[in-house]
């Protein structure tokens, strides 16, 4: 059950952003469940979203995005996030980037002439900022300041397909079938982690302590994720845990809780979600999940109910789970409170309801969307409009 197009979660879980193959950019406010804007990027058929990330930056920046200061503490007060806004980073198969502010709805930068082919790969930091891969086997570090290239060197034979910043910002984590750790200073290799068949679709650090990380990986066909530990002192031939999972993995939260138990919730193509709470110990068998979660639709027929896929998941800091399900067409916004008195925690909800309060949400949202972007001498028209001929001056 795997979409097509590109999907996040911002780091914060407060919006959803959703880049399908039409080209437009859609983001919710996942709160109140309302799709707060969409747009259409000038040639959004020609030159497609590839990948879609999502960056946070300091709303005193004028002008030019920048990263924000040194991280703060963990749970921020109300006067430490209005100081941050988000932004969209979406890469596109031209190989330009595009920042799209969401607080002053429209796009505020195009990084250009940094990859030459499909943008495959973003991650961020603040500490190191926003960096890029792509198909034409270049790792960018981009300079957002100055909106320019920061630094730009070769990542090997073969196109990188994740990124991953650890926390200190210090080094990088790419990945193709083959996972290396750079040095971000120097641009060297730190080592590298084999294991993977296919090339790898998730890259995600965690921060035990000041002394202790780990790197998880998913990769296209597997049914398990990988654990390794970053200990630039060792070279392990292979993870020191799996997670065993029921089928290719579509999206990945973590959050380290204060007893240092990491807790992973994956969404899966079959359209259900799976809880882990690892301790990580070197455990030599697969680990199973602690906790399965699906979602279905009561269709008023007795002993029948129809399954209503999972596309992505994210754990909030309240150590809750939030669900995006439905469709891109009827997308609903949940937060959820795990049940661990079973194995199988399953959502039975109203499909009638459902579809009417997705219709409510939009008719109360729809004169805040932007339907219509037009750059340049283009006007692109939403869905129902009638099409009028167009000339360009």
């Amino acid at each position: 059950m795997a979409s097509t197009g590109c999907s996040a979660f911002s780091q914060d879980g407060q919006y959803y952003a959703f880049c399908g193959n039409d080209g437009k950019l859609k983001i919710w406010e996942t709160a109140s469940g309302r799709l707060k804007h969409e747009y259409t990027p000038n040639r959004h058929l020609s030159s497609p979203c590839s990948v879609i990330g999502w960056i946070f930056v300091s709303s005193q920046s004028a002008g030019n995005v920048s990263p924000l200061p040194r991280k703060r503490r963990r749970r921020k007060s109300i006067s430490e996030q209005v100081d941050r806004k988000a932004v969209v980073a979406m890469g596109s198969i031209s190989g330009k980037v595009t920042l799209y502010d969401v607080a002053a709805a429209s796009v505020s930068t195009t990084l250009e002439n940094g990859h030459s082919s499909t943008v495959t790969a973003i991650a961020w930091s603040a500490y190191a900022g926003l960096i890029t891969a792509a198909n034409d086997y270049h790792i960018v570090e981009w300079n957002l300041q100055e909106n320019g290239i920061k630094c730009k060197w070769k990542s090997g034979k073969a196109k990188v397909t994740a990124l991953a910043i650890p926390s200190n910002g210090n080094s990088l984590l790419s990945a193709e079938k083959i996972i290396k750790w750079w040095n971000l200073a120097t641009k060297q290799l730190i080592r590298t982690f084999t294991g993977h068949a296919n090339h790898v679709t998730f890259l995600h650090t965690i921060q035990i302590d000041s002394a202790t990380s780990y790197l998880i990986s998913a990769a296209h066909a597997d049914n398990h994720l990988s654990v390794w530990m970053l200990d630039k002192n060792k070279n392990d031939k292979a993870s020191i845990a799996t997670l065993a999972i029921q089928d290719e993995a579509t999206s990945i939260s973590i959050l380290v809780a204060e007893e240092l138990q990491v807790g992973i919730l994956v969404t899966t193509q079959s359209g259900q979600a799976q809880l882990f709470k690892y301790q990580p110990n070197g455990h030599t068998k697969p680990v199973k999940p602690s906790l399965n979660i699906a979602v279905a639709a009561d269709i008023n027929q007795k002993e029948t109910v129809q399954q209503i896929p999972i596309l992505a998941g994210h754990l909030t800091e309240d150590e809750k789970l939030l669900l995006a399900y439905g469709s891109y067409f009827n997308l609903t916004f949940e937060k959820v409170m795990p049940d661990f008195s079973d194995k199988v925690q399953c959502l039975i909800r109203s499909e009638r309801l459902d579809t009417k309060k997705s219709k409510e949400r939009k008719e109360e949202t729809i004169s805040k969307v932007k339907p219509t972007a037009i750059e340049e001498d283009v006007e692109y028209l939403a869905p129902g409009n009638i099409f009028h001929n167009y000339v360009s001056s």
